[in-house]
């Protein structure tokens, strides 16, 4: 994860113009996607000033995940003509991706667990909190999204991520978890 952080502005630069990294940076990348994505943009998830048309220059596919299957999200390119400006807002917004879910590679293929379903112990299973234990592989799972104050609600997420287990049929795949936000906005 450290690796990552001092890292994600120089791997970037070796992104292909549908935002994927070379092989040598797979651990950078996200397992699910690419480095384009949409709603970062407009979703105003990024400062202003790195915002460019997205839809001008891609199309993006979000990425398809069901019991025992995932497609990573992808784009097509409808106009690979860049200004130097607008190259510069993706690289920022490439950053930003990469900042958010920073070591996710890592997290999913180096420290990922397959877990089973019915080797998960529910503790709670509430809509803003899940706790659970997978006895198998001696980890657990912490969900907190819960207000705790008028203006800010909690984003936490530690130990593994399998809160959407239950019920599945097949292994889930679960990258290790590390995010501590105590100050995402309430919508």
């Amino acid at each position: 994860m450290a690796l990552c952080y001092v890292t994600n502005w120089f791997v970037v630069l070796f992104a292909d113009k549908y935002g994927n990294l070379p092989k040598i940076f797979k651990l950078w990348q996200t397992y699910d996607n690419c480095l384009d994505i949409a709603w970062m943009i407009y979703e105003g998830n990024v400062p202003k000033f790195a915002r460019y048309d997205f839809n001008k220059h891609y199309l993006y596919h979000y990425e398809n995940k069901g019991d025992g299957y995932m497609m990573p999200g992808y784009v097509d390119v409808i106009d690979d003509n860049f200004t130097l400006k607008e190259k510069f807002q993706r690289y920022i917004c490439r950053c930003a991706w990469l900042y958010r879910n920073c070591g996710y590679g890592f997290a999913y293929y180096i420290f990922g667990k397959h877990v089973r379903y019915r080797d998960v112990k529910i503790i709670i299973d509430q809509k803003d909190f899940f706790f659970a234990i997978d006895m198998r592989n001696n980890i657990f799972c912490l969900k907190d999204d819960r207000q705790w104050c008028r203006y800010f609600k909690k984003s936490i997420y530690l130990g593994y991520k399998f809160a959407g287990i239950k019920g599945r049929k097949y292994p889930l795949r679960s990258m290790l978890a590390n995010r501590i936000n105590l100050f995402r906005l309430v919508k």
